[in-house]
């Protein structure tokens, strides 16, 4: 799932309008980033996109408590073609940035 890019999604999964697709992509890196503190590629601290409160097993099910930054996660997404401000009306779909 870490591995699974924005353009692999929108190929596989396919939306229509571009505010669902923009939603659906803010989920997907809303999961990675807290994949990312589960794995411990990142912190999970507050000022990282996934900060974890805590993580536990129960021997069936893990629950993660965490909040998510949703300006951090946003601003991976750059859309292009809806919001009208630079003037241009590309037909594109949503470009991802990652850092």
């Amino acid at each position: 799932m870490l591995a699974y890019d924005s353009g692999t999604f929108v190929a596989e999964h396919p939306i229509e309008d571009p505010l669902e697709e923009f939603l659906a992509l803010k989920h997907l890196f809303a999961i990675q980033a807290t994949l990312e503190v589960l794995t411990g590629r990142e912190p999970g601290g507050p000022d990282d996109a996934c900060a974890a409160a805590e993580i536990s097993y129960d021997g069936s099910d893990m629950i993660i408590d965490a909040r998510i930054s949703v300006e951090l996660v946003t601003e991976k997404i750059k859309s292009c073609g809806n919001c009208k401000l630079c003037g241009k009306n590309k037909k594109e779909k949503a470009k991802i940035v990652f850092s």
